[in-house]
């Protein structure tokens, strides 16, 4: 029984915290082209704003110094993502993802 247990419990560990690639789910130019009235939009507080322009801003500076080295900005990103995610809440994190797909997407 307890082994079940144990194994029951390891299974909820891996399926709930998957593992961190370094690989961010948006791209730098969705990260910059967010602007005071996109966070606005998804109804960040003025506090969360102040914080995501930050790392916003953090991001734009450490990415442009990483691409002028020859790197990529990719792992970067997804800690600066990761940053994100612990200013927004659920709900606003999945709404700016939404915002960044549809940025994307050609207008016809």
């Amino acid at each position: 029984m307890r082994t079940i247990l144990v194994v029951f419990g390891l299974s909820l560990l891996a399926f709930k915290a998957p593992a961190q690639t370094g690989s961010s789910t948006v791209d730098y130019e969705c990260l910059l082209a967010t602007d005071q009235v996109a966070w606005e939009a998804l109804g960040l507080s003025r506090d969360q704003a102040k914080r995501a322009g930050q790392v916003k801003e953090a991001c734009e500076e450490e990415c442009a110094e990483t691409r002028a080295k020859g790197g990529s900005e990719n792992a970067l990103l997804a800690g600066y993502e990761e940053e994100l995610r612990g200013i927004l809440t659920p709900e606003q994190y999945t709404g700016w993802l939404k915002w960044c797909a549809t940025r994307a997407q050609p207008t016809h």
